[in-house]
């Protein structure tokens, strides 16, 4: 009679990439990797009074808006055969927002627990929070450069990724806009 040696089970476990805990057989690379449907996903957007593109005289006032969202998203669950609610709530979010250069910054306020400052034509937006499917609003009041030109204002949310997201390549908007005179 012929007989097959079989290696061990925590040999086989080990080499398939598999972690025993207990009886529980999982895979070594989820063991603490929580489930994309389970993460925060903040997105932003901005907008100006006049539309997409201003076109203040240089000098003049404009003000952006910002729009920080953290989507819920359904997922669909195979066993209980119904879909639920996946994402996450997001805490010290902060926004960056780069100013054109030669903006004179005026103010900034938000709501969502953000608190804002500005340095060197940078503001910064921190200690924001998001719940699951939250908005926030950030408004920035300044002077545009006083030389006529087509400018570019870039915000980032989550600039230094310290919010593990679903989808980390939504977290930019740019928005450009011409300074003329207009007669």
């Amino acid at each position: 009679m012929r007989t097959t040696r079989f290696p061990r089970l925590t040999t086989l476990a080990l080499g398939l990439g598999l972690v025993i805990a207990g009886a529980v057989v999982a895979p070594a690379a989820l063991a603490s990797t929580p489930p994309a449907d389970d993460l925060p996903d903040l997105t932003i957007s901005q907008t100006t009074p006049s539309g997409t593109d201003p076109v203040p005289y240089p000098g003049g006032p404009l003000t952006y808006w910002l729009t920080v969202k953290n989507p819920s998203i359904q997922v669909w669950d195979a066993e209980l055969h119904r879909y639920y609610t996946g994402g996450a709530p997001a805490w010290g979010v902060v926004v960056r927002d780069t100013l054109p250069v030669g903006s004179q910054f005026l103010s900034a306020s938000s709501d969502s627990g953000f608190s804002c400052s500005q340095a060197s034509g940078v503001v910064t937006c921190s200690g924001g929070t998001l719940q699951n499917g939250g908005t926030a609003h950030v408004t920035i009041n300044t002077n545009v450069p006083a030389v006529i030109g087509r400018y570019t204002n870039t915000a980032i949310v989550d600039p230094d990724n310290t919010v593990v997201e679903r989808n980390e390549t939504n977290n930019t908007t740019s928005m450009s806009f011409g300074a003329v005179w207009l007669y």
